[in-house]
């Protein structure tokens, strides 16, 4: 028994010294020093919550520069399709003109006596003509479609390059 408490009373003590000892290595704040741990303490918090609304910022700005960049994509394709339609209108403007020239001009090589053929060849001028003012009107349309989008574009890539901008010197602070 007396064997058993002289080994309680060395565990306790060897427990009590390492505490003590490690109460003694650890460094212990004196008012001042406490002081200064919040202020210091503060101010990173405070440079945390800048950092993060800088960074909030950036992501709506590069967001903005994405959607600007998709729009201004999207016109673009929507241009050059227009531009193709255009292509394609005053190739047909050409071939229909062409055709109703041919006609008009075998118009006037059939004789006074052949009635019919020319009531044909008639016919078909008028209905050439028709062709050709759809064509033509379809093209005006297409130049009214091609002079907006242009417009349309300039603008955007204005705004696109005012966010480009904006960009760049937010990513150089």
């Amino acid at each position: 028994m007396q064997t058993l408490r002289l080994v309680a009373v060395l565990a306790l003590a060897l427990v009590i010294g390492q505490v003590i000892l490690i109460r003694g290595q650890s460094p212990q704040p004196t008012g001042g020093n406490t002081d200064e741990l919040v202020k210091e303490i503060r101010l990173i918090r405070l440079f945390l919550e800048s950092s993060q609304k800088e960074t909030a910022r950036r992501e709506v700005l590069l967001e903005r520069y994405r959607l600007e960049n998709d729009i201004v994509t999207s016109i673009t394709d929507r241009l050059e399709s227009i531009r193709d339609q255009l292509a394609t209108a005053e190739s047909e403007i050409a071939k229909a003109s062409t055709r109703m020239e041919e006609l008009q001009t075998s118009a006037s090589t059939v004789s006074n006596d052949d009635l019919e053929h020319k009531a044909q060849l008639q016919a078909q001028i008028n209905e050439s003509q028709l062709v050709l003012q759809d064509l033509k009107s379809h093209h005006i349309q297409l130049l009214g479609q091609e002079s907006r989008l242009s417009t349309s574009l300039h603008t955007e890539e204005g705004t696109l390059q005012v966010l480009n901008s904006a960009l760049e010197a937010v990513l150089q602070h």
